[in-house]
């Protein structure tokens, strides 16, 4: 009998325990609001522990008992909402079925310069104008310490380069520092990808993403990264400065330095003839050695190929003295060239093509 009471309390202390749980919650006096992000096919367990983990519940056996409980495992849905730490567990069980926080989809293209970034933020309405989203992709000293890859960007420079390319969702009502951290960490993911695998001796991460925003508008194509990095890091060598005398000579770092063209509507301007002497410091068609920062918002593959280079053509012919390529005639490939007097032979066979690209 004795047993039966004390078996009855613990029962009784049991349940007082768990209605006092479902009562309170995580930090019953904060006034915080937190995002909170559920992927989709994310599991009720995989959303119990992202909860605890942000502070939101104190329990994820309680969390799951109650989602099985009133049957709503399936009706948790993917997206990203604003959840009170002050809530109950049952609050945002409740707040995960339907309070969805409204998103803004935008995409960066590989190869695009902040100012056009800055036009997708305005143009998903993230942004009041290009001006306010400049300014801030402008000040890369102020995400330096909460971004630790930034550190090699030199002071009073931009963040030209680090935003990087890809489709984003975002909180609609997400400030435009929010969007540009959301960036750049996309950049610090990618770019741990590679980190311990890079191959090029020497050189920042500053350096890399530079040279990476180069090869993002030189090469022809993803597989041709590569063996553009190869030859543009072989420009730079002082064992080829008699041939090429330390310029990288490239095209895209001209159309940079030359700014909008207004008649055609484009950062990047098929016709530079007129701005080949053009006075900047981004013109390597005058000066030696890598422009100041990137140019534009590498991809991925660009990244990896400034990291590590190929000295082999990608039809996987031998390429380690090529120090020239110009387009084929045509098609979207590339010749590649050891002297001066091949590059010269190749780029008129170019330029008397009936169909150039």
């Amino acid at each position: 009998m004795v047993l039966v009471v004390l078996g009855s309390l613990v029962v009784a202390g049991v349940a007082t325990l768990v209605i006092n749980e479902i009562k309170s919650s995580a930090d019953t006096t904060s006034t915080d609001v937190a995002d909170f992000v559920i992927d989709p096919g994310d599991t009720a367990g995989q959303i119990a522990t992202k909860l605890k983990d942000q502070g939101l519940i104190k329990q994820t056996l309680l969390f799951n008992l109650m989602v099985r409980e009133r049957k709503v495992a399936g009706k948790l849905q993917a997206g990203q909402y604003q959840l009170e730490k002050s809530w109950t567990t049952g609050q945002i069980i409740t707040a995960l079925q339907k309070s969805r926080v409204e998103e803004k989809k935008l995409t960066v293209i590989p190869g695009s310069r902040i100012e056009e970034i800055a036009k997708v933020l305005v143009d998903a309405k993230l942004a009041p104008s290009t001006d306010a989203a400049l300014a801030t992709m402008k000040n890369a000293d102020y995400f330096k310490k909460a971004h630790p890859l930034l550190k090699d960007i030199p002071a009073g420079q931009s963040l030209e380069g680090y935003l990087f390319p890809d489709t984003y969702q975002v909180v609609a009502t997400a400030k435009i520092t929010d969007v540009v951290d959301t960036m750049l960490k996309g950049f610090e993911d990618q770019y741990k990808t590679f980190d311990g695998q890079i191959l090029v001796k020497g050189r920042s991460t500053h350096d890399i993403v530079t040279m990476a925003s180069i090869i993002q508008r030189e090469a022809a194509s993803d597989a041709e990264m590569p063996h553009v990095a190869y030859i543009l890091w072989n420009r730079l060598d002082p064992r080829y400065a008699a041939e090429v005398a330390g310029r990288l000579q490239a095209d895209p770092t001209v159309q940079y330095a030359a700014g909008y063209d207004t008649a055609t509507q484009t950062w990047w301007r098929k016709n530079i003839d007129q701005f080949i002497d053009i006075n900047s410091p981004y013109n390597t068609r005058k000066n030696q050695g890598l422009p100041p920062g990137p140019i534009d918002s590498p991809a991925l593959t660009a990244l990896k190929a400034a990291a590590r280079p190929g000295a082999d053509r990608p039809d996987a012919s031998p390429g380690d003295k090529d120090l020239y390529f110009v387009a084929k005639c045509g098609t979207n490939g590339t010749n590649y060239a050891a002297t001066l007097q091949e590059f010269n032979k190749l780029q008129a066979e170019y330029l008397s093509c009936p169909n150039p690209r």
